[in-house]
Parts: C-alpha cells; sequence; structure tokens
C-alpha cells in the first residue's frame, strides 16, 4: 500500500506519516516491481513525432496522471522523462484544464 502525502513545508507531513504508520500493519516490502503511474510511456526521441493513434492513448494516460492523481505538469514530465513542452501539449490533446502555476491557496 502507498499513501501519499502532499503538501508544503510545515503542513504536518511528517507527523501524519508516522501517524498513519503506526495504524497501518506493516511486513515491509517483499520484494517484486514497483508499480509507478507513467512507468509504461514509450521513450521517444527529443523531437520524435507519435503517431494520432499512440498519441491519444498516451494523452490520456498524462491526463489521468495530472487530474486524478494530481501530479503537476513537472512531476509528469520527471515521470516520464518527457520535456514540460511535450507534456503539456499531451494535456492540451486530451482537454485538461491547466491548473495556474505554482501551489495551490489553502482556504482556511
Amino acid at each position: 500500500m502507498i499513501i501519499w502525502l502532499n503538501g508544503t513545508h510545515g503542513v504536518g507531513k511528517t507527523t501524519t506519516a508516522a501517524l498513519v504508520q503506526q495504524l497501518i500493519p506493516s511486513k515491509g516490502y517483499g520484494g517484486g516491481a514497483i508499480e509507478r503511474p507513467g512507468a509504461d510511456v514509450p521513450e521517444l526521441a527529443k523531437y520524435e513525432r507519435i503517431p494520432d493513434i499512440e498519441a491519444d492513448a498516451l494523452a490520456a494516460d498524462l491526463h489521468d496522471m495530472y487530474e486524478r492523481l494530481g501530479f503537476s505538469i513537472r512531476d509528469i514530465a520527471a515521470e516520464t522523462g518527457f520535456s514540460i513542452t511535450r507534456v503539456r501539449a499531451l494535456l492540451d490533446r486530451a482537454g485538461a484544464d491547466i491548473r495556474p502555476r505554482g501551489a495551490v491557496a489553502v482556504s482556511s
């Protein structure tokens, strides 16, 4: 099980992680492949074009990482090895609503 804690400095991620770790019984890492979103993306040369059918499927996968999983464009670029420009173009192709740059404001 993987639990993703996200937030800015000082919001209590370390404290929360320690509390969650106490609540969940752990048997440790048992070996084997570790699943990662974006692990199935093709390796592309810098200016290599993607055929339309593959680009649509890839765009949908990246859209899922961006919208559902909350990855940033920079996170997706790092995970896939694609440039930020390519990631933005694929997200645009998938019809993603691009979030504004910077940290998300937390309402109190």
